[in-house]
């Protein structure tokens, strides 16, 4: 009898934890409480998949409010369904706005690196100065508006400086090896100030958010189209489609859309998956 007991409660402490796990972390995820934790939308009335209420869209992006904290060793799983009564195809993304233990932004050129471009100051820079002076420039890229430099950064490997927030304010313009000395000219000051052997790397811009779900071509025809995607595990360095970036300990749920087409979507969901 005392075996039969303990076999039960183990198993109503599992059936517990595995619903635990499965909980929607999305407050509002399915618009029943109409606009209520969301920015960038209104809700429909009777407009659902199942006949309830649901998102539209009324600009290119919407948020939801709230700071969602995430273990980063974890699996989540993101989901919901969305619908295009637009009269053009367009692409729609399910994103992640991931935040700091503090609750701050990180932004994509805090952890996107250009590999093995580690290298040192080889004279001292001001915030006024518009070129830079690194020992080992070789693997460094300039042009498009999308480089910079980032200061104090660690080269054992571990990246343990990202999100680095120390970066120039001027982009990378051009590059140029002067006698074993290269010269990073800037489109605009350098804004920061340090000493000559200050370890320096070269980052740069890509996607704003971790995507987890991106649908192309998404078509009026169409009709609600679910979809799913997981996030898992920590980026080393770089923005990586289905990893949290180097820091992240809160997200924001968004969806964005390409195009002018109206889009609706509901029965948004992130669940813990172990």
């Amino acid at each position: 009898m005392r075996k039969q007991t303990t076999v039960l409660l183990l198993g109503i402490l599992f059936a517990w934890t595995l619903s635990s796990l499965a909980q929607n972390l999305v407050e509002n995820g399915n618009a029943e409480d109409g606009e209520r934790n969301w920015t960038g939308i209104k809700t429909l009335p009777d407009a659902s998949k199942t006949g309830g209420n649901c998102f539209e869209l009324t600009g290119q992006s919407a948020f939801a409010s709230e700071f969602i904290p995430v273990d980063v060793t974890k699996k989540y799983k993101i989901s919901g369904c969305v619908k295009n009564t637009g009269k053009e195809p367009c692409d729609f993304f399910l994103a992640l706005a991931p935040f700091d233990k503090y609750k701050r932004p990180i932004k994509v050129e805090q952890i996107h690196i250009i590999y093995d471009s580690e290298t040192v100051l080889a004279e001292a820079c001001s915030a006024e100065d518009k070129i830079l002076k690194v020992k080992d420039g070789s693997k460094w890229k300039s042009g498009g508006n999308l480089f910079l430099a980032a200061f104090d950064v660690d080269d054992s490997g571990a990246y343990a400086d990202l999100p680095n927030c120390t970066l120039t304010a001027g982009k990378v313009s051009s590059l140029q090896n002067n006698n074993g000395i290269w010269e990073v000219t800037l489109s605009g000051v350098c804004g920061k100030k340090f000493p000559a052997g200050t370890k320096v790397r070269e980052h740069c811009y890509g996607d704003v958010y971790i995507y987890p779900v991106i649908i192309k071509g998404l078509k009026t025809g169409d009709g609600w189209k679910d979809f799913s995607g997981q996030v898992h595990d920590m980026a080393k360095f770089g923005a990586v489609g289905e990893q949290f970036w180097p820091g992240t300990a809160f997200v924001k749920i968004g969806v964005l859309r390409i195009s002018g087409s109206r889009i609706l979507f509901d029965d948004i969901s992130f669940e813990r998956m172990d």
